[in-house]
Order: structure tokens, then C-alpha cells, then sequence
């Protein structure tokens, strides 16, 4: 391993002024030379699935396996980060095989065209689409542009926790399941019709909202927060994408907050602890709204990647995505920032991956499938794409063959306990 709603309630509106952040190389920053070796990156591997099967063959005598379950049982690993490992595994066994784990061991099989995570870091709560065809929902008096059909939500341990009046792939849940928000209607920039924002609840209800001006469009672009109490959305005026806009809605519809951004937003991402959305941008860049001050800071770098908050609200990753372009990670804390230089172009985001993740004490990042510590690369593999880290880093995961699976994770997985990496830099 290499060490180097016509909406219902305004409460507030701002349009504040761009805070542009200093930003600048990281200091001792050393890109690995070559991609590490399989020997290198055996050490630290704890996980390696190429295939469904695979997995079906690493469960056969059942989850978890003796080697997890040590782990999941050692207290010298912070508790947060063995939870993280469980509920990754448990996540992607549920997307891969269909199946869940109940408490005491016992397999539960569901039916299901396909099951992903509803909420991207824990993914303790799953979105089921049932098996069978789609079906018509105007009847109800949603209005949804496509054929879609009920869904239920399920915990990581198989117990059914609620139903969702549609099963959406691109809808986004909050991390309880106790709100999941789609756009409904116009979906994208050339379609016809109203755009409405969509609330489901796990009782089977919801509601749409609709915007009162129907030259302003959302495009899809919207996050919820951890606890579902807020969401963020996107509208611009079409063919003016620099009338920009990002609104703050609660739990029901009602809007709270607007900021104007400086241009069409392309990603959002609400932090855990509420207090910032960082926004990556069409082009120009991207920003992160401080909802407690109302600054926006403005970052040169970030443009269409998703952005990635640490676990704590502290750090923020901003990935950019060429080649030879430079990625963003910001201390909230210090408003201090620095670039590490890709080292490949990073991808978009997938559901339940980012091309960027950082620990809670923000020294190691993930970068597409290079990996840093203390801004110095310690390794770097090509066929690394998306990827995760538990909150005080003791685990990452890394999806890897791109393949045409647009539903929940890749088939192809790898899961690296870096404990002794971390131990070796201290």
C-alpha cells in the first residue's frame, strides 16, 4: 500500500450576496504513481464481490459471516463505524439478492423488481418496487409521467414499515422513511405539462404541490434531508438558467427559505445536521448555502458532481470531474479549503454512491478510487468507481464495473477496513 406547492407558507426569503472562498493546492500533496497492486490492496480487503453469486456464496452459511461478525462485535472500533459496515451489507445482500436478514439469523425472500436504498449513507430504510407491471396512477390523482405502481418501504432487518403510493426510482427518502420526495408532472426541461412537488409518507399518502408559475421548472434536482424536516429543490426560468433559484420547503410543502444560486443547479446535498446545502452547479462551479447565517460561499470547482458532506456537518467534498481538474474539501468549521488534483476524471454520482467521501475528522478522502490520507495519496485503483466511508474512516466501499445495472448498486463490490492503515499513519 502506498503511503505518500402552489406553495403554501413563506416564512423567509434570501438572495445574499456570493462569498467567494480562497482556495489552493493541498501542501505536500503526492499523487501515487501507479495503481496499487492487488497484493497491496489484499491487505485491507474485507469484502470482494464480482458477482450476485459471489455474495449468495459469501452468505451461504448465513449474514453475518464469522469474519463481520467479529468485527461488528469489537469495541475498539467505534460503534458508529460497525453499524455503518452492517448496514452496508445488509443494504446491498437486500438490492443484490432480493433478501434480508431478519434479527435472529432468519432469511426473509422478497418479490420485487428491484429494491435500493432510499436515503444514500445509512441506507437502513429500502424502497421495494413489487414485482409485475407498472400501472396507470391518473386515476388517483397523481400525476406522475409514467407508468408506476405502489411500493413499500422495508427496514435493513426485512420488516415491511410502510407503503409509498409510488415507487420511484429517482425519489429521494429521508433516512427514517417518514418522508420521500419526487418531482411529478413536467420531469425534465423539454416535457409539457405542470411540475408539481411531490410528498410521499409511509402511510400511503401524499400530496403535490404545485409551483404557481409553470415557466419555472425543477428538472429533477431536489435532496431531503436526514430527519426529513426539509428538502431542497431547484427552479430557474426556462432558457435563463442564471435566474436560479433554491427552495427550502418543510416536510409538507410549505416554503421556509429561496436563495438565488448563480446558476442551474446539478446536484444538491442537504448535511446531517441541516445546517448547510451544498450545491454543485451546471457550470461555473458550485456553492454551499449557510442556512444559519444566510452566506453563500462560491467555489470555482465542484460543477455537476454530487457533493458529500462528512457524517459530523464538518467537511465538505466538492469532486469536480475531469481530468487534470481539481476537487474541493472545506472545513465548516475554519472556512478553509484546499484542491486535490485528479488524478482521473470522477463520475456522477449513483443512488447510494458518491465520486467523493470523507471522515469525520476529514483526513481521509475518497476520490473516485483513490484514496488519501492527510492529503497524501495511499492508493489508487482504476476499477474503483463510486464509493462511501463510515464516519471515522475505519471502512470504505468502492462500486467498480459500470456495466448498464441502473438500479441500486453495481453488481461488482469490494469493502476495505483501513483500521490498520490508520494505526500505521499514527
Amino acid at each position: 500500500m502506498k503511503y505518500a406547492t402552489a406553495v403554501a407558507m413563506v416564512l423567509c426569503s434570501f438572495a445574499f450576496p456570493q462569498t467567494p472562498v480562497e482556495e489552493h493546492i493541498a501542501e505536500g500533496f503526492i499523487s501515487a504513481a501507479e495503481p496499487s497492486t492487488q497484493a497491496e490492496l489484499d491487505l485491507y480487503t474485507l469484502v470482494s464481490v464480482e458477482t450476485p453469486e459471489d455474495l449468495e456464496n459469501l452468505l451461504e452459511n448465513g449474514y453475518p459471516t464469522p469474519e463481520i461478525e467479529a468485527i461488528l462485535n469489537d469495541e475498539s472500533i467505534p460503534e458508529k463505524d460497525r453499524y455503518w459496515l452492517d448496514c452496508r451489507m445488509r443494504s446491498v445482500t437486500a438490492q443484490l439478492l432480493h433478501r434480508f436478514y431478519d434479527r435472529h439469523g432468519n432469511i426473509i425472500e422478497v418479490d420485487a423488481d428491484w429494491i435500493r436504498p432510499g436515503e444514500d449513507y445509512w441506507q437502513e430504510i429500502m424502497m421495494v418496487n413489487p414485482a409485475g407491471e407498472p400501472r396507470e396512477t391518473q386515476s388517483d390523482g397523481s400525476h406522475f409521467n409514467s407508468h408506476v405502481k405502489p411500493g413499500s418501504l422495508y427496514n435493513l432487518y426485512g420488516e415491511r414499515i410502510g407503503t409509498l403510493a409510488a415507487a420511484v426510482d429517482f425519489s429521494r427518502t429521508s433516512r427514517d422513511g417518514s418522508v420521500t420526495v419526487v418531482q411529478s408532472g413536467r420531469r425534465w426541461r423539454g416535457g409539457g405539462g405542470g411540475m408539481y412537488f411531490c410528498f410521499l409518507y409511509p402511510d400511503g399518502s401524499f400530496i403535490e404541490v404545485p409551483f404557481p408559475d409553470q415557466n419555472i421548472l425543477s428538472d429533477g434536482n431536489m435532496a431531503v434531508s436526514q430527519d426529513g424536516s426539509i428538502s431542497a429543490w431547484n427552479v430557474f426560468q426556462r432558457k435563463d438558467f442564471s435566474n436560479s433559484q433554491l427552495l427550502i420547503l418543510d416536510s409538507t410543502g410549505n416554503e421556509m427559505e429561496r436563495y438565488t444560486i448563480p446558476n442551474m443547479a446539478s446536484r444538491i446535498t442537504i448535511s446531517p445536521n441541516n445546517r448547510y446545502v451544498a450545491v454543485s452547479l451546471s457550470r461555473y462551479g458550485s456553492c454551499i448555502i449557510d442556512r444559519d447565517t444566510g452566506e453563500i460561499m462560491q467555489f470555482a470547482s465542484g460543477s455537476v458532481r454530487q457533493p458529500f458532506f462528512s457524517e459530523n456537518s464538518r467537511f465538505c467534498a466538492l469532486p469536480d470531474g475531469g481530468l487534470g481538474s481539481s476537487s474541493n474539501v472545506i472545513d465548516l468549521t475554519s472556512s478553509t479549503s484546499y484542491l486535490l488534483s485528479n488524478r482521473k476524471a470522477t463520475l456522477d454520482g449513483q443512488r447510494g454512491f458518491g465520486n467523493a467521501s470523507l471522515s469525520n475528522n476529514g483526513r481521509i478522502v475518497l476520490l473516485g478510487g483513490q484514496g488519501y490520507l492527510d492529503e497524501s495519496s495511499v492508493f489508487a485503483n482504476p476499477s474503483f468507481r463510486y464509493n462511501s466511508i463510515s464516519p471515522e474512516g475505519y471502512f470504505c466501499f468502492f462500486g467498480r464495473r459500470a456495466g448498464t445495472y441502473a438500479l441500486g448498486i453495481r453488481e461488482s463490490f469490494t469493502i476495505l477496513s483501513l483500521e490498520s492503515l490508520i494505526q500505521e499513519a499514527e
